[in-house]
């Protein structure tokens, strides 16, 4: 009995498949072609299950039967399995979301109901970022530190109106984005970190003056980007092991998180 790779295993069942499908799928690829005997020392998985899962593979077109008696498969290609799994997923997310637009043009649930605000967290933000910067058609507001570079690039890569403010001690971060995309609807400021500290307005907020203000705040977590001043999506400049981010997508909620923005949110002057 051989252990297959861990990884490998959860980058299949990412891909939709169960646990013990990828594990008969990868013994099939190394054994090139095998039969039920050989699985079975091969796998630490029932005969029956073998039976099934092999019957399931090949109703997915991920394997082919080469022999009747003694029945034996061999895989196709992982280069091509894995492709079809991915079409299949995409295909999938594409019906899922039809559904879910129908399910909320019908009006199942009172919209005056429906919350303000979405809380994501770690990584499911990471997609809702890229799916608003892909959709955005009239305008981009947006505020990082530099470590937030992929979106950075995605954000110039927009050819809409787009203002951009980068929190970084690099001097030449400017030039370089200016230099490396095309940026002629885009204003890009730079601000160094230290112009972002401002202890005085959170002397209000905090009562321990023990309590310093780099025990609470971490500047290269800040970032937000407001789209077609439609939604927004706001992740606070606060330490912390997990990053939650704060999702607006109520147009007068947005005017409204817009209009404070120019004020001095969680110690921070936003230009």
């Amino acid at each position: 009995m051989i252990e297959l790779p861990t990884a490998l295993i959860k980058s299949l069942t990412s891909l939709g498949l169960l646990e013990s499908e990828a594990k008969v799928y990868a013994a099939l690829v190394i054994l090139k072609s095998a039969g039920i005997k050989e699985l079975l020392e091969f796998l630490d998985i029932s005969k029956p299950q073998i039976y099934e899962r092999l019957k399931m593979l090949k109703d997915k077109g991920l394997i082919i039967l080469t022999n009747p008696r003694p029945i034996t498969y061999q895989a196709i290609s992982p280069n091509i399995a894995l492709e079809m799994l991915v079409e299949r997923t995409y295909a999938a997310k594409n019906d899922a979301v039809k559904q879910f637009h129908d399910l909320e043009n019908n009006d199942l649930v009172d919209k005056s109901t429906q919350p303000l605000w979405f809380i994501y967290g770690d990584p499911s933000f990471e997609f809702k970022i890229r799916d608003m910067i892909t959709n955005a058609k009239e305008s981009i507001y947006c505020v990082t530190s530099e470590k937030n570079l992929n979106y950075i690039k995605m954000v110039l890569n927009k050819s809409i109106e787009t203002q951009l403010i980068i929190i970084s001690d690099n001097k030449e971060l400017q030039n370089e984005l200016e230099q490396g995309y095309n940026t002629k609807n885009v204003t890009i400021t730079v601000i160094h970190k230290a112009e972002m500290k401002n202890l005085e307005c959170t002397k209000d907020i905090i009562d321990d003056d023990e309590l310093e203000i780099a025990n609470i705040m971490d500047i290269d977590n800040h970032f937000i980007l407001v789209v077609d001043n439609t939604q927004a999506l706001f992740i606070p400049p606060l330490r912390s092991d997990s990053v939650n981010a704060i999702s607006i997508e109520n147009k007068i909620m947005v005017k409204v998180f817009m209009h404070n923005l120019k004020k001095e949110p969680f110690g921070l002057t936003i230009p």
